[in-house]
């Protein structure tokens, strides 16, 4: 044997509203700024559940498609992925990288990031090769400054594969110093460089 207690639904709610745990103050929330509106202006409340447009569920179609032409590229891993998905994005203006809540996605884990040099060092070849790949593969545009000095800025595709990050120097005109740090993928994007130069035109 042993004693219950029994509380009535409404008593409930007149606990839960004295309450101030973070949970009832929530619930208290739902129920005067959402349910009891709803029913006033409608008679009913029902939980609105969130449908997919027509262009997410095409990316979700294409992206399998996608992932199978990326790995028939050569690309492997999160390179696949990041190459199908911008694939995707290209033909129905949706990630699915996004929509599968990965819109960040880089690369495998947290990798070192990598210099141009570094990346000469890997490839075995010049770091200005290195630059000239990068640019011919649609990963970065070259441009020069009012001081004829070369720099680059990343691709669409590019941004998918490098980080801008601050040196913590400044130019004459004190605007930042950036630095293009790659993510280690980038040497498979380097390694096939025709496949990855015709999707980046894409």
């Amino acid at each position: 044997m042993q004693d219950l207690r029994v509380i009535h639904e409404p008593d409930l709610y007149r606990l839960m509203a004295g309450s101030t745990l973070p949970s009832a103050v929530e619930f208290e929330r739902k129920i005067f700024e959402e349910i009891l509106p709803a029913i006033r202006k409608t008679g009913s409340y029902h939980h609105a559940k969130p449908t997919a447009t027509n262009g997410q569920r095409e990316a979700l179609k294409l992206s399998r498609l996608a992932m199978q032409a990326a790995k028939a590229f050569g690309f492997k891993g999160n390179m696949a992925a990041l190459s199908a998905d911008h694939a995707v994005r290209t033909i129905v203006g949706e990630s699915p990288l996004a929509l599968m809540g990965h819109s960040a996605m880089r690369s495998e884990a947290q990798e070192q990031l990598l210099t141009p040099s570094d990346i000469g060092e890997r490839l075995g070849i010049p770091v200005r090769a290195v630059n000239e790949k990068l640019t011919e593969t649609g990963l970065q545009m070259t441009f020069r400054d009012s001081k004829n000095r070369l720099y680059y800025e990343l691709t669409e595709p590019g941004q998918s594969l490098a980080e801008y990050l601050d040196t913590g120097k400044r130019h004459g005109d004190g605007t930042p110093v950036r630095q293009i740090k790659w993510h280690t993928a980038v040497l498979d994007w380097l390694r096939a460089p025709s496949a990855n130069a015709q999707q980046a035109a894409s």
